[in-house]
C-alpha cells in the first residue's frame, strides 16, 4: 500500500483538484491535514502517469509525494534558535 501526499501553499490545493487525482488514481480514505492546504490518501500501485502528474502539479505550485505506507514516519522539526 502506498500514500500520496498532497501539499500547497495555504488556500493552493483545492478540493476538486484532490478529489479527482484521488478519483483517477483509484485512491481510498482521503484524508485533508489542513484545509486547502495539505492532503492525503491509499493507493494500491504506483501510477504509470506519476511523474507527468507531479509536472502538472508543480506547475500549479503543489507537491506530490508518493510513499510506501509501511515503515512511514512523521516528524516535527524544530529549530533550535540561539542567541548570541
Amino acid at each position: 500500500m502506498l500514500i500520496c501526499s498532497l501539499i500547497a501553499p495555504p488556500g493552493g490545493l483545492s478540493v476538486d483538484m484532490a478529489g479527482n487525482l484521488f478519483s483517477a488514481w483509484g485512491g481510498r480514505e482521503l484524508t485533508w491535514l489542513h484545509p486547502r492546504e495539505a492532503a492525503e490518501f491509499e493507493i494500491a500501485a504506483m501510477p504509470e502517469n506519476r511523474w507527468q502528474v507531479w509536472q502538472d502539479l508543480q506547475e500549479m505550485h503543489v507537491d506530490l509525494v508518493v510513499q510506501r505506507k509501511a515503515g512511514r514516519r512523521k516528524s516535527c522539526f524544530w529549530p533550535i534558535w540561539t542567541a548570541r
